[in-house]
């Protein structure tokens, strides 16, 4: 055991991908007014988006920006309205 600045007791631990995925996604949302959500990138990871014009997610993966993914749609930028130039 290890001891914090404040002296409280912190237990060492080690976290798995899965569970620091949640805790990432946790604060996320609550630092985030507009809702996430997850798409499954074909080249085996999740990754959040905030784009309110996603289908899907669930069934349907979708590559990531980094591997080559179009860049989600974000409310406001929308490129039939002239955003993203």
């Amino acid at each position: 055991m290890t001891s914090n600045t404040k002296g409280d007791s912190v237990v060492d631990k080690t976290y798995t991908k899965t569970e620091v995925d949640i805790i990432l996604i946790e604060a996320l949302r609550s630092q985030n007014t507009t809702p996430i959500h997850i798409h499954h990138c074909p080249e085996g990871h999740d990754w959040t988006c905030t784009s309110t014009y996603c289908e899907d997610v669930n069934a349907v993966p979708r590559l990531c920006v980094a591997h080559g993914g179009p860049v989600p749609v974000v409310k406001g930028q929308e490129p039939w309205r002239g955003g993203n130039r």
